[in-house]
């Protein structure tokens, strides 16, 4: 058997019972909301150090407005989930089996407020949890033989008495929503009836009441089609089945007699199993789709503006040529040379020169008498130079 732990959240005072071998053990706290210096939360009376505590949220469940927690407004709900979270923390310290825990509420409570505090508690990780009014609680707590301890001390033991399965509970369905609820043995169910009827139509007589006259009508009726299906199998086969098909019939008895009437018994017994009904099937509408307005093409003309004409090339200074100018060559064309102007000695006719012989005692240098002696090389005329 699993350890029961019951859980009641008071208005002043909150109690846990740990159901387990032996007396149950009882941990009981302030209803205070407090944290600590180091961000740590708790339930009980506030340290020195506590940086904020918060009391009175119990009947506050289900107001929209909250209350003002850490500087911010925190709903009720909520604040009761942190207090039955740290009541079970504590409870179980220590404690190494399986456990089951019941968590009660007043019993004025709305369905809604119920919802809301499950909600909370699956917040906190307390999802596994039973919620059950503190009267069931009370009355498990009778049954059990739990004494007459104070009223929230006593719900606690009931509730512990409902989670160790000490007593069953009152009402299953409002006792636990969120435990898995036990599956009893599926009887044995014909496949037909498991699928859900289509149409509303009357299903058709059992064939084991119908009597042996409408069985012999409905062989005759399906007579006419076992022998066409024989024609058409010995076409496939071959002309000599045909013969033996007309043979068969032509003597007042058919293949399909010899097989649809046994020999013994003469009357016999058929069930036929109905085959299952189809599922029905949901076939979406078509959908067709909206016609799409394609607008005509538009010609929109547009201008193109010829191009500007290129700019003037710029101006191109030309590089100066690195090539010396020719140097002036000195000509070596010699100047000419003027030859020595020539005196010509006055030709004197030797004819009109009379020429007297010098006296004796006179001197005969020509100097003495003015005449100047005639040059050496010089030309005393034109005869003598062209000799």
């Amino acid at each position: 058997m699993a350890t029961g732990v019951g859980l009641t959240i008071g208005d002043d005072t909150s109690v846990a019972v740990v159901d387990e071998s032996g007396p149950p053990r009882v941990v009981t706290r302030q209803t205070v909301v407090w944290r600590a210096a180091d961000g740590t939360v708790h339930l009980g009376d506030p340290a020195a150090d506590a940086a904020e505590s918060v009391r009175g949220f119990l009947s506050r469940v289900g107001e929209p407005e909250g209350i003002e927690y850490g500087g911010k407004d925190t709903r009720a709900e909520d604040l009761v989930a942190t207090a039955a979270f740290c009541l079970f923390r504590d409870a179980v310290h220590g404690v190494t089996t399986p456990v089951s825990t019941v968590v009660t509420h007043p019993h004025g409570w709305s369905p809604d407020q119920v919802s809301s505090l499950r909600d909370a508690l699956e917040y906190m990780g307390l999802a596994d949890i039973t919620l059950v009014p503190d009267e069931e609680a009370l009355a498990a707590a009778h049954t059990a033989g739990a004494g007459d301890a104070a009223p929230p001390e006593l719900t606690a033991r009931g509730a512990a008495a409902l989670a160790a399965g000490a007593v069953p509970f009152a009402n299953a369905a409002d006792a636990d929503t969120e435990a898995i609820p036990t599956v009893s043995a599926t009887p044995l169910t014909a496949y037909s009836a498991v699928i859900p009827a289509n149409d509303p139509s009357p299903s058709a007589p059992n064939p084991a009441t119908v009597d042996t006259g409408a069985q012999r009508a409905s062989s005759r009726d399906k007579r006419g089609l076992l022998v066409g299906g024989a024609l058409i199998g010995a076409v496939l086969v071959g002309g000599g089945l045909i013969a033996g098909a007309i043979a068969i019939t032509g003597s007042g008895s058919s293949a399909r007699d010899a097989i649809m009437q046994p020999e013994s018994p003469t009357t016999t017994t058929t069930t036929t199993v109905a085959p299952p009904r189809p599922e029905p099937t949901y076939e979406a509408p078509a959908i067709v789709p909206e016609p799409v307005y394609t607008p005509p093409p538009t010609t929109v003309e547009t201008t193109v503006a010829p191009p500007p004409p290129p700019p003037p090339p710029a101006p191109t200074t030309p590089p100066e040529s690195s090539t010396p100018p020719p140097s002036e060559t000195p000509s070596t064309t010699p100047e000419p040379t003027t030859p020595p102007e020539v005196t010509m000695p006055e030709i004197t006719d030797p004819t009109s020169t009379e020429t007297t012989p010098p006296e004796s005692g006179e001197t005969t240098d020509p100097a003495a008498r003015g005449v100047a002696p005639a040059p050496a090389n010089s030309v005393t005329s034109d005869t003598n130079s062209g000799r």
